[in-house]
């Protein structure tokens, strides 16, 4: 995907969230970085379900879905964002 950095692409004021999924054995690890502001948001969950409650909050244009992170559930919460994967 390309990150959009042209300040007149982006409305001002409004978030331009990328998020990076990791998952392990017994948990996701999620990172939010707001493009416009610099801001970055980590958390670990312990199950799907609540990161897809994090997704609809956040709104992300871009996802990195780790391994074990590339789900269909996943997948379904992020229709419409730019996704890549990295191999596992």
């Amino acid at each position: 995907p390309g990150m959009v950095l042209d300040p007149s692409a982006i409305a001002q004021r409004e978030p331009c969230f990328l998020v990076a999924i990791a998952r392990t054995k017994d948990a996701f690890g999620l990172c939010f970085l707001d493009t416009t502001t610099g801001t970055c948001r980590a958390t670990t969950l312990s199950d799907e379900a609540a990161v897809v409650a994090e997704l609809a909050r956040h709104e992300p244009r871009e996802a990195l879905l780790g391994p074990g992170a590339d789900s269909v559930r996943l997948h379904k919460a992020l229709r419409g964002v730019a996704l890549s994967s990295t191999p596992g």
